[in-house]
């Protein structure tokens, strides 16, 4: 986190938005567009990955979405690769 003041802002901001006058909470709007599911291109990935943490995790992750945010940098770094190989 470059300035952690900055997102403090963001957050108080954000926070005001979704803050009824009564005090209560309303959820974010759903986004638009449905999750990504993990395509054969996610199953490449887990063939080239060595490691046993995330292949006895990947059965609980259908979409992109299920990702922890790691994995689906190093997912998107890996198909970037494959694109510039082929």
């Amino acid at each position: 986190m470059k300035d952690w003041k900055a997102a403090l802002r963001t957050w108080r901001r954000n926070w005001k938005k979704f803050q009824a006058k009564d005090g209560t909470i309303t959820p974010p709007p759903a986004p638009k567009d449905p999750p990504k599911p993990l395509g054969t291109a996610f199953q490449g990935y887990l063939a080239d990955c060595n490691n046993e943490t995330i292949l006895a995790k990947a059965p609980e992750w259908k979409t992109e979405a299920d990702l922890p945010i790691s994995i689906r940098d190093a997912f998107a770094t890996w198909k970037s690769q494959q694109r510039l190989k082929s």
